[in-house]
């Protein structure tokens, strides 16, 4: 009986111990749910089981027009492309055809102010990706979106497909937000080839003549990419595609500047087509350069790719020559495969 009673005042005062540390946490940390106060107070100060009594709740439950809260997935297990990211809690709440047809799986990444998270079709298992852009982040002069209203009208194999955008629900706690929802397509570039190795030489070129060919297809509507990078190409054996058209924009009436967009498009793939062949050369936030040392290598390595494709890669980064056009450097890729 006094082992009892010795045990029961124990774990009381550990209670009580853990009540006053998180009472003067509390002035400076956000302040979690009462059902979360106490489950974590009981869980640690005994083996009482009233826990167990408490009503259960679905990790993937949320309310119509409430923030979401945290999605998990059946295993907790990190995958190798999700390390880096801690982050899994969204800022915006769910449009009512998304929360309606899809359950929101795990988080995929984020930008400076968007969220991607990927959502799982309830009917068929078909996984999509749903990117959330702030209002905030649209041209204010505009309000325009181009992943919103103008990406769903394009189609083409090796860019990646936007199916349809939403408005969120606004609430004190969710800011008003695009919701759009767009193709779940392979890995990142720098993923792959970290998890499988370099591509060969024909497969990098392959490859390369599939984006040159998003690419033109964009620059023939008069749309530049604006972002063409390791990070924004996904493949999936021997497939490659164009990602996030969320810098992309309309150049038709901008006359050089416009021109000169498109021909920095150019230079910005021809760095990827270096990166494919040669590897890595830079590191994040020094991509623009990349181009110095995968050009210096190319020769070193004598890559075995054709006279005309090695001029080309050169000519590109030459200050006093214009690069040649999408169209035009996605048949020199072909015909060097």
């Amino acid at each position: 009986m006094n082992t009892a009673r010795r045990s029961l005042t124990h774990n009381l005062q550990r209670t009580l111990g853990l009540c006053l540390l998180y009472s003067s946490l509390a002035r400076s940390c956000p302040r979690p749910s009462a059902s979360s106060i106490l489950l974590s107070t009981l869980s640690t100060a005994s083996k009482c089981s009233l826990s167990q009594h408490l009503p259960p709740q679905s990790p993937h439950h949320h309310v119509q027009s409430r923030p979401i809260s945290i999605f998990t997935r059946q295993d907790p297990t990190p995958l190798p492309e999700e390390t880096k990211f801690s982050k899994v809690a969204c800022s915006f709440a769910l449009p009512k055809e998304i929360e309606r047809d899809y359950r929101v799986g795990r988080f995929l990444g984020a930008g400076a102010f968007t969220e991607v998270f990927e959502v799982v079709q309830k009917d068929t298992g078909e996984k999509f990706a749903l990117k959330f852009l702030p209002k905030d982040d649209i041209d204010p002069n505009l309000q325009y979106s181009f992943e919103a209203e103008s990406a769903p009208h394009l189609s083409h194999p090796h860019l990646i497909n936007y199916i349809q955008s939403y408005e969120t629900p606004v609430s004190p706690t969710s800011p008003p937000a695009l919701a759009i929802l767009m193709e779940l397509f392979g890995h990142r570039l720098r993923y792959f080839t970290a998890q499988f190795g370099q591509p060969t030489v024909s497969q990098a070129i392959e490859w390369a003549a599939q984006l040159a060919s998003a690419l033109a297809y964009l620059h023939a509507a008069g749309i530049c990419h604006g972002d063409v990078r390791p990070a924004n190409v996904h493949v999936d054996g021997r497939t490659a595609k164009l990602m996030d058209l969320g810098t992309a924009h309309h150049v038709g009436s901008r006359g050089e500047q416009g021109v000169e967009a498109l021909d920095e498009d150019v230079r910005a793939l021809a760095r990827v087509v270096l990166e494919m062949v040669v590897g890595r050369t830079a590191e994040d936030g020094k991509f623009d350069a990349s181009h110095v040392e995968g050009l210096r290598l190319l020769g070193e390595r004598d890559v075995p790719i054709s006279r005309e494709l090695r001029a080309t890669l050169h000519s590109i980064f030459d200050p006093t020559r214009k690069p040649p056009s999408a169209k035009a450097f996605a048949d020199l890729l072909s015909k060097s495969q």
